[in-house]
């Protein structure tokens, strides 16, 4: 086949228009690219895996509504070739310290970059620089009215552009929620098992011994990736924060599958509650319901 022989006629399917956007939730992962140790590709140049180095992990950034703005486009090379230059435009919505300092670390890599369309389907998940890599070519602090926070565009290095436009993703079988849990897979997202809390009525008074089963808790003691603990409250949505070792409440994480919670003190309203788990790498609500009495 030559190089610019096209495959197939292109027909519109009135049953499955096609959609544009990036969905509401604007979510990117982001992997360096030096973490990415393989790739694999189907016969049509769709991604099927990816597969990442011993101890690496993607990391997620969640965005709202427009805030993120992938693109492509077709650039000449030197030598009179078709290139593309992908570029993956976000905002990081925080401003704290830690927020600032990851920043500072994407300036200095080349990363991958995963991104989902709007309509859910097997072809929305689009992996962008995965032959070279994205760099950041901007970051200022983001306008007032996009809510503050830190405003960065990712793009193929200058001269260095990737062969193809961003690939899709498809782990084999053409369905958005497999797909979606491969990516997940790779980020080490927390989860808690369905039957993951050993108590559903929890005595503030005189309180016992609760275990969260789960995976992704990562380690013990002062080294555990979990950020914080919280009860929300099922009616108000009103969230109670038990930072690890808390005076009058305190947690700990014995292994990557367990958090072990004694609350100490009456510090929430009885009621009805989510717990929720934050890590490193995000965030997980329980299943079950928890009354505290």
């Amino acid at each position: 086949m030559g190089a610019g022989d096209l495959i197939q006629s292109q027909q519109i399917d009135s049953a499955n228009i096609v959609q544009g956007g990036v969905g509401s939730d604007s979510r990117l992962v982001l992997i360096l690219k030096s973490d990415l140790a393989a790739y694999t590709v189907s016969g049509i140049d769709a991604i099927t895996a990816l597969t990442l180095a011993a101890n690496k992990s993607a990391f997620i950034f969640e965005g709202v509504r427009q805030s993120l703005k992938p693109k492509f486009e077709r650039v000449a090379s030197d030598a009179g070739t078709s290139q593309f230059k992908h570029t993956t435009d976000f905002y990081i919505f925080a401003y704290d310290q830690v927020s600032k300092n990851n920043a500072a670390r994407i300036a200095q890599g080349r990363y991958v970059a995963i991104y989902e369309n709007a309509k859910l389907d097997g072809n929305t998940i689009e992996v962008c620089g995965v032959e070279v890599g994205l760099e950041c070519t901007a970051m200022t602090r983001a306008p007032q009215e996009m809510g503050g926070g830190i405003h960065i565009t990712l793009s193929s290095p200058d001269k260095e552009f990737e062969n193809k436009p961003p690939r899709t993703f498809d782990a084999g079988t053409g369905v958005y929620a497999t797909n979606r849990t491969a990516i997940d897979a790779l980020s080490f997202l927390p989860t808690i098992g369905v039957g993951g809390l050993s108590v559903t009525t929890y005595a503030t008074i005189t309180p016992t011994l609760l275990t969260i089963t789960g995976t992704n808790f990562f380690g013990a003691g002062v080294n555990n990736a979990v950020l914080k603990m919280e009860w929300i409250n099922n009616l108000t949505g009103a969230s109670t924060v038990i930072p690890f070792g808390a005076v009058g409440g305190t947690y700990a994480v014995p292994s990557a599958t367990s958090i072990t919670f004694t609350n100490t003190a009456s510090q929430v309203p009885v009621g009805s509650y989510k717990i929720k788990i934050t890590t490193t790498k995000g965030a997980v609500f329980s299943a079950q319901n928890i009354i505290l009495t």
